[in-house]
């Protein structure tokens, strides 16, 4: 007996990988100038929100897709992190 198995709807998935492709390219490269007042924990909060707002403006729309969002939230993490021990915190 011989059949033909098909698989549609494969358009869908291309696309969504490429919207994903592109929001990621979007944040390759240099995304804010930020600076932080050593051991002040303020500025290091206000350096981090910039920081996440401009990563927010350039996603777009695309910031609440959940998988930029799991993409973007390690990046997140290891940004803060960077910027609180350049802040001395």
């Amino acid at each position: 007996m011989n059949f033909t198995f098909k698989i549609n709807g494969l358009d869908r998935l291309q696309k969504r990988l490429d919207d994903l492709r592109g929001a990621i390219a979007s944040l390759d490269g240099e995304i804010a100038n930020l600076s932080v007042e050593p051991g002040n924990e303020a500025s290091a909060t206000a350096a981090i929100a910039t920081l996440y707002a401009k990563i927010d403006e350039r996603l777009g729309p695309l910031r609440t897709d959940r998988f930029v969002a799991a993409i973007v939230s390690e990046m997140r993490t290891v940004a803060a992190a960077e910027i609180r021990a350049a802040a001395g915190l």
